[in-house]
């Protein structure tokens, strides 16, 4: 199966270890972490995690949590590699789960973990196209179709006591 579509590269400027995608068509260079981030989780229809460092760790873990606290929409979070993803994951359910209960059961359903990209590719495609449900558990509101507000969050900043509503990027 080949696809013959727009690649963006969200690309972090480094002194060493990155270098930009040979198959992306489109490259966007960040200097600040917390930038690229904010764009991969807002702009992105998915993530795709391939085994990776601290910084592919605080990427993932940057989107369950935003997803997981309701502050972006919930969208597929695939995670390549069985073998490289295994050891986390059990920690996830055994630490954070089962000992500390830090973590609801639901959560650990944020992501998906394959060895197949065709399978990553079907599962996205079906959430996009509204064939399969991602995170139903979680709540929906209007804004995950289209957000006005500025500072990025699905609900906007509460306006001062006493005030009705919530601030948009238009108020």
């Amino acid at each position: 199966m080949l696809f013959r579509s727009k690649s963006v590269g969200l690309n972090i400027l480094l002194p060493h270890e990155q270098r930009p995608n040979p198959y992306q068509t489109l490259s966007l260079d960040f200097r600040y972490f917390f930038i690229r981030k904010l764009m991969f989780v807002k702009s992105s229809l998915a993530t795709v995690c391939m085994p990776g460092g601290f910084g592919t760790l605080d990427e993932l873990f940057e989107a369950l949590t935003l997803m997981q606290t309701l502050k972006a929409t919930p969208k597929p979070l695939v995670l390549m590699g069985r073998t490289f993803w295994h050891e986390m994951f059990a920690w996830l359910r055994d630490s954070l789960l089962q000992k500390q209960g830090f973590i609801a059961e639901v959560d650990l359903n944020l992501m998906h973990i394959t060895d197949d990209p065709a399978e990553a590719v079907q599962l996205i495609s079906d959430v996009h196209r509204g064939v399969k449900a991602w995170a139903p558990h979680l709540p929906r509101f209007p804004e995950d179709v289209a957000t006005e507000f500025g500072e990025g969050t699905r609900v906007g900043v509460r306006r001062p006591s006493g005030a009705e509503g919530f601030v948009s990027g238009t108020d």
